[in-house]
């Protein structure tokens, strides 16, 4: 048996499919978001044909992440599927689809759907890096919660009637007409050393309370990012017990939030490592566009870089360049040691 990652095109958002196996060869199935809701009829109900998906994962509640998922769970396509265990950490959720505004009282209640159509899916809420929780999960598969911490969960729950969804500066490119990116100019050399770009929790509390954790399994060691924020990651591996010797080498990484430079750090590459990143966006939508360049040049860069590194993209490159404008000066992954390689299935 062998683990695969399914990264699944979902667009401007996040969905990722984890065929894996615990320590007695049983099939062990792992959805990580939903991506936005025309993520369900043009993935998941190809996708997601297995008799049984032993743990859901949404990492977090906007709506490219989410939306997918409700609607997935909401049709019959869902109906002939045994659901395990879903990690979610939500307080009484609604979405409005009609606008911008999360409410008690309009939308879609999650947490009602899952209660009343899947009553025997065990939910796990309240998911912090800072307080143990037993989630339940076979020998020879493991998770470490690294995000959020008990604080930033407190600021989305007293906050949730009033919470708009995030409307971000364009990170990428000054107008559609552009055909490079904002930083294109600039080498990837001079990028990683410019003062880090970051946001505060509560200005960002979406993704600052966004879920990323590690999995272990036999075979594989990943880590998932969601959208989190890089100094919460630190925080938390900081506070591993016991405590491990950085950096960690992980198989793969996925990159926050659509590879924002944002969400990342010199800090947090100071603690994690691998030589294949993935990056999960079709460019971005409305005045967002990802991946930043800044966000390759700091990995790029980094002195504890692998030798060759590999960006994994769910969409062709020259796809997400059409919304981002060129991200990469001629020769710059020769030179540097790196390629973005479009590729969904991963092992």
């Amino acid at each position: 048996m062998k683990t695969t990652l399914k990264i699944l095109p979902a667009f401007h958002g996040d969905a990722m499919i984890i065929e894996t196996f615990d320590n007695n060869n049983n099939p062990f199935v792992i959805l990580i978001d939903g991506g936005p809701s025309k993520t369900f009829k043009t993935c998941l109900v190809k996708e997601l044909k297995y008799p049984k998906i032993d743990l859901i994962i949404l990492t977090h509640i906007d709506d490219d992440h989410i939306d997918g998922l409700i609607a997935f769970l909401k049709s019959s396509e869902a109906e002939n599927i045994i659901f395990d265990k879903i990690i979610i950490n939500a307080a009484n959720l609604a979405r409005v689809h009609a606008g911008t505004q999360i409410s008690y009282a309009q939308g879609i209640d999650l947490e009602k759907l899952l209660s009343t159509k899947y009553p025997k899916m065990t939910i796990l809420s309240n998911i912090v890096s800072d307080r143990k929780t037993e989630l339940g999960l076979p020998e020879g598969i493991k998770m470490t919660i690294l995000s959020p911490n008990t604080e930033t969960l407190k600021v989305l729950y007293a906050e949730w009637q009033n919470i708009p969804l995030q409307q971000e500066g364009n990170t990428q490119i000054s107008s559609t007409s552009t055909k490079k990116c904002k930083d294109y100019e600039i080498s990837l050399a001079e990028l990683a050393k410019q003062k880090e770009d970051k946001k505060s929790p509560n200005s960002d509390i979406f993704n600052a309370s966004s879920l990323a954790f590690t999995l272990k399994t036999p075979d594989f060691y990943g880590l998932f990012l969601g959208d989190a924020h890089a100094n919460i990651i630190c925080d938390a591996l900081d506070n591993l017990n016991p405590k491990p010797i950085f950096p960690i080498q992980f198989d793969y990484i996925k990159l926050s939030h659509h590879g924002s430079k944002y969400n990342i750090s010199t800090e947090l590459l100071n603690r994690v490592q691998t030589d294949k990143y993935i990056i999960s966006t079709d460019g971005g939508i409305g005045r967002t566009f990802h991946p930043d360049r800044k966000t390759l040049a700091k990995v790029v860069c980094h002195p504890l870089r692998a030798k060759d590194i590999v960006f994994y993209l769910n969409y062709p490159l020259a796809e997400i360049e059409e919304k981002t404008g060129e991200l990469l000066q001629d020769k710059e992954p020769e030179l540097n040691h790196f390629q973005l390689i479009n590729k969904n299935i991963l092992a």
